[in-house]
């Protein structure tokens, strides 16, 4: 996960500001319209999750675009097949490899990680299902902060005026998690209110 956490900064910093602009808007879209567009959202963050574990996971033989390509198509497709269950399952996962992430590193054994790490994909999937529009909204929130904050830091790369200034706010460790923080609170904020108005 680190790795891949890595590669992707190191990417965003080279993108450029033409890239940057394009995460920005797309970012926009998640951020503002996800739950109204919650099964062509869950499709693309599902086939973003292929992407890259295709380019992280990708054989010498075959290289990293093709593998890319492949896997987001196969993980793409078992979005487009979860329909409804997309959301919630992809909850499941994401909250059950955050506990892995903590417990992987203890001394509790194996076989019990794994019985927690069961227990804690049912519940959260579980409860995940009570409420897909929530659901839909704080994925597809996070989906949108994390291009929002990729993009803004592309354009400023881009920049041989700015860039120097950010490379030296970008040495404290909490620089990166609050500029994610940010445009995921406020849209979930946003996309809550409208759901609200909307009487869903």
């Amino acid at each position: 996960m680190r790795i891949v956490i890595v590669d992707w900064i190191q990417f965003i910093e080279r993108a450029g500001s033409l890239i940057g602009l394009l995460m920005v808007a797309s970012g926009a879209v998640f951020m503002l319209s996800g739950w109204r567009l919650a099964r062509m959202a869950m499709i693309a963050i599902y086939a973003l999750i292929g992407i890259g574990a295709g380019v992280a996971l990708a054989p010498e033989s075959l290289g990293p675009t093709t593998t890319a390509i492949a896997a987001g198509t196969i993980v793409a497709g078992l979005g487009y097949s979860l329909k409804d269950y997309a959301a919630p399952v992809l909850a499941g996962i994401i909250g059950t490899l955050g506990i892995w992430a903590i417990l992987g590193s203890s001394t509790i054994p194996a076989p019990t990680i794994f019985i927690v790490l069961f227990m804690v994909f049912v519940a959260l999937t579980a409860t995940a299902l009570s409420n897909r529009i929530a659901t839909a909204v704080y994925l597809t929130s996070f989906v949108g902060g994390t291009f929002i904050a990729s993009g803004i830091v592309s354009m400023i790369m881009a920049s041989q005026a700015m860039a120097p200034h950010f490379r030296s706010m970008t040495k404290f460790w909490v620089f990166y998690p609050f500029m994610l923080i940010v445009p995921t609170v406020c849209g979930i904020l946003l996309q809550l209110g409208d759901a609200k108005a909307r009487g869903k």
